[in-house]
């Protein structure tokens, strides 16, 4: 076909379009008055662009399309390019693990200035439409992690003599979480280890063949030469679930030495 040349596409009857071969990304076409005008090729949905894998400077380039999907590899560098006033365009990213930063153009306005992040192994669908020279962009994203959520309970006050005892001390959770650490922590050390089970709805929390211990001598189970594992990493937790305190060493080591004082246990995980 000649440069310059028309081609008329007709469907059912009446003429839809008209495209201009001899001026490149552009059409004639209907507009949204229903009116034939020349149009930016680049306005035209052209379907989902895979851009692969993304790492480095990536180009999103109006030309290619108006959605575009990939999956990092790396950090990334965001440009945009051929976008005209007015145009909204789509990207659909799949972070990698370990996460990597996504820096996107000068201009770039998030509600409330809050740039959305994307946790690793996860999807986010971003949205831009241009308005001037900013891109205003909206996102649907998997968090990059769930908000933490810690707690801490006395079960004996400072200066309290602890007691070997089943039992001691029961409350109940305040809303469902994910348990992922227990640390116990006394006032006063002792000359023997002080022994602690952690029971959920009557079933200890530990890995067969360890407990959480603070040591002789010492204020913290952090510092514990063996540490205590959680038999299930993480513990779900649902609402209102009952924990139960066993002392099973009060750090006197069964004989005259005094036992150690207050006893403060730390649970530590992140919300449901």
């Amino acid at each position: 076909m000649p440069e310059n040349a028309y081609l008329i596409k007709q469907v059912g009857g009446a003429f839809s379009e008209l495209i201009l071969t001899g001026v490149a990304g552009k059409a004639i076409g209907f507009n949204g008055s229903g009116e034939l005008a020349l149009i930016d090729l680049s306005q035209v949905n052209q379907g989902v662009v895979d851009l692969s894998t993304i790492s480095g400077t990536t180009d999103i380039d109006g030309n290619n399309g108006g959605v575009f999907k990939g999956v990092l590899t790396g950090n990334v560098t965001f440009t945009f390019s051929n976008i005209p006033d007015g145009r909204a365009f789509s990207l659909a990213i799949t972070q990698s693990s370990p996460v990597s930063s996504i820096t996107w153009p000068t201009g770039t306005i998030w509600p409330d200035g809050i740039e959305p992040t994307v946790g690793a192994g996860k999807t986010g669908i971003f949205s831009f439409l241009k308005v001037g020279t900013a891109y205003y962009g909206t996102a649907i994203v998997n968090p990059a992690s769930k908000p933490a959520y810690c707690f801490r309970e006395t079960i004996y006050r400072a200066g309290e003599d602890i007691v070997q005892a089943n039992g001691i001390y029961t409350f109940r959770a305040m809303k469902a979480f994910t348990l992922t650490e227990v640390r116990a922590a006394v006032t006063v050390p002792s000359v023997a280890v002080v022994n602690v089970d952690v029971k959920l709805n009557g079933s200890t929390i530990w890995q067969t063949g360890t407990s959480l211990t603070v040591d002789y001598s010492e204020k913290s189970s952090v510092t514990a030469q063996n540490a205590a594992v959680l038999a299930s990493d993480p513990t779900s937790v649902a609402d209102d679930d009952e924990f139960t305190i066993d002392i099973l060493s009060d750090g006197s080591g069964g004989g005259p030495d005094p036992a150690a004082k207050g006893l403060q246990l730390s649970f530590i995980g992140t919300e449901a």
